[in-house]
């Protein structure tokens, strides 16, 4: 168990069959003073998680690049990528594939996000962004992504088909 650092690379990984492929979090007591200062996750397959492909809070920066979420979650709660609302530095979400995720492709809590170039198949939500729980919203940009074919996976209820959903 890492509590802070800097530098991470997750590259050319074939992650299945999981709960989460990555978790990035730190102790409830002072996320601030524990962050991670640089972790990139680049050219990976997660597929058949049960639970998120990433789960991320208490980071300075974060790079999704360049892989492949294919059947990921089996609930309303799992999503390709979740930046969670308590504390999200500088992130990017570029080039990705999505496929089959029971909920959002991308759910952007708070932080600062690019969320660029990725294209999502199958999902209740395709991208998703504000509505923290400790901050308010995110700020950014989404650009250039495709997002097609929502759809109900196992009878989910808030998997409603929409391909950008903004909140406050």
């Amino acid at each position: 168990i890492v509590s802070q650092g800097e530098g991470f690379v997750f590259r050319d990984c074939d992650i299945t069959g999981f709960d989460k492929a990555l978790v990035v979090e730190c102790p409830e007591s002072n996320k601030r003073a524990n962050l991670f200062r640089k972790i990139q996750f680049l050219n990976n397959i997660c597929r058949l998680q049960t639970g998120c492909g990433i789960y991320a809070e208490c980071f300075d920066e974060l790079d999704v690049s360049q892989n492949l979420f294919d059947q990921v979650g089996d609930s309303m709660f799992d999503q390709g990528v979740y930046i969670h609302g308590t504390w999200a530095g500088r992130y990017r979400v570029s080039r990705n594939l999505f496929n089959e995720i029971a909920n959002c492709a991308i759910q952007a809590r708070s932080g600062d996000m690019d969320i660029f170039e990725n294209v999502v198949f199958n999902t209740g939500f395709g991208i998703t962004t504000g509505h923290g729980m400790t901050t308010r919203g995110c700020r950014g940009q989404i650009v250039r992504n495709i997002v097609s074919r929502g759809s109900w996976l196992d009878g989910n209820p808030l998997a409603c088909g929409y391909g950008l959903c903004m909140n406050m």
